[in-house]
C-alpha cells in the first residue's frame, strides 16, 4: 500500500459526480492518505491502449452509464465484468438510482469485491455508510509492516528531493560546507559512542584523538562523489544531514517560509525519528504509542512543505 490512493470514478452525470468526488476526497484525506481521483463520463477510456487499470486502488462505478456507441445499453455492470475479466480485483463501489435489484444483478454475474449502494447514500446525511467502507479498506495500513514500508518509501523520496535541491541551488562553497557538516556530524557521533561505553575508559583519550582525525579520511571531492553515487549516497549523507543542510541554505539565502510551513522545525521529529523507531519495531505493541494516522498526515504535510521550499530555492 502507498500513501497516494488512486481512485477511478466513472459516472456520466458530471455535476453530481463532482459533488460526490469532493466528499470522498475529504474522507480519504481524513484517513491520512493522498487522493488521486481520475474522473470519466464513460468506460471506453479504460480499455484504450496504455490505460493502466491495475494502478487503481478503488473504483466508483455508476450502473446507468450509456455506451457512447449505443445509448440504449446500460453498461455499468458490463464494465465491471470486463474489469474482473482483465484480472483487476480492486475494490469497487457500485451504485445506482434506477434499480433496486443491483445486489441480485451482481450476484448473478458472480462478481466479487464489490460494495453496493444507492445514489441517495452519497447525500451528506447518508454518506457515513460509504465512508465507513473506505475507512475499513484503508485501515489495513495500520500495521507495523505496512507503515514501515510507507514511511521508508516516503523518506527516500524526501531524501531525493532534498539532494536535487542541493545539486541545483547556487550557494558559495556549497560542497565545502557539506563536507564540513558531514565530517563534524561523524566526529560528534564518534565521540558520543566512545563516551557512552564505560568499557572503553582505558583507551578513551586515544580513541577520541582518532575521532579528531576523521576529517582527514576524506577529501571534499571524494565526499561529493559518494553523495552523488546512488548506491552510497544515503550512507554518507543521511536524512538528518540533508535536512540540516537544507536549513543552512534557507538561512544563507535569507528565505522566509510561510507561517504554516514547519518543515525546518518539525521534519526530524515528524518523519525521521518515526522512521527510525518503525525500523526497529517487530510488532504493533512496540509501536503502541505511535499514531499511524498522524504519521501519514505529517508526511502529506511535509510533502507540500518541501515542494514549497524547492520552488522558492530554485527560483532564487
Amino acid at each position: 500500500m502507498q500513501l497516494d490512493y488512486n481512485v477511478l470514478w466513472i459516472d456520466d452525470n458530471n455535476l453530481w459526480r463532482q459533488s460526490a468526488v469532493r466528499k470522498i476526497k475529504k474522507c480519504i484525506i481524513d484517513c491520512g492518505f493522498f487522493p488521486i481521483i481520475s474522473e470519466y463520463s464513460n468506460g471506453s477510456v479504460i480499455f484504450q491502449e496504455g490505460f493502466d487499470l491495475s494502478s487503481y486502488d478503488l473504483i466508483f462505478m455508476d450502473y446507468d452509464i450509456k455506451d457512447p456507441n449505443n445509448t440504449n445499453i446500460d453498461t455499468g455492470l458490463e464494465l465491471i465484468k470486463k474489469i474482473r475479466n482483465n484480472k483487476i480485483y480492486s475494490n469497487i463501489i457500485f451504485y445506482s438510482s434506477i434499480t433496486n435489484d443491483l445486489p441480485e444483478k451482481v450476484k448473478e454475474q458472480g462478481i466479487q469485491n464489490t460494495y453496493i449502494f444507492e445514489r441517495e447514500d452519497f447525500r451528506d446525511e447518508n454518506i457515513d455508510s460509504i465512508t465507513e467502507v473506505i475507512e475499513f479498506i484503508l485501515n489495513r495500513a495500520n500495521s507495523v509492516n505496512i507503515m514501515r514500508g510507507i514511511v521508508m518509501a516516503e523518506l527516500a523520496n524526501f531524501d531525493n528531493i532534498i539532494l536535487d535541491i542541493i545539486e541545483n541551488v547556487t550557494l558559495e562553497k556549497k560542497w565545502d560546507k557539506i563536507f564540513n557538516l558531514i565530517t563534524k556530524n561523524r566526529q560528534r557521533f564518534c565521540k558520543e559512542l566512545i563516551k557512552s561505553h564505560s568499557d572503553l575508559k582505558d583507551k578513551k583519550e586515544e580513541l577520541l584523538s582518532i575521532c579528531e582525525n576523521i576529517r582527514t579520511k576524506f577529501d571534499i571531492e571524494e565526499i561529493k562523489n559518494l553523495i552523488l553515487d546512488e548506491n552510497q549516497s544515503s550512507a554518507i549523507f543521511t536524512s538528518s544531514s540533508r535536512a540540516d543542510f537544507l536549513k543552512t541554505i534557507l538561512n544563507e539565502k535569507q528565505i522566509k517560509l510561510k507561517d504554516d510551513n514547519d518543515f525546518v522545525a518539525n521534519y526530524s521529529s515528524d518523519i525521521i525519528q518515526k522512521r527510525n523507531k518503525l525500523g526497529h519495531c517487530v510488532n504493533i505493541a512496540e509501536c503502541a504509542d505511535e499514531d499511524f494516522l498522524q504519521i501519514r498526515k505529517n508526511i502529506i504535510k511535509h510533502r507540500k512543505n518541501l515542494t514549497e521550499i524547492k520552488d522558492l530555492l530554485l527560483a532564487s
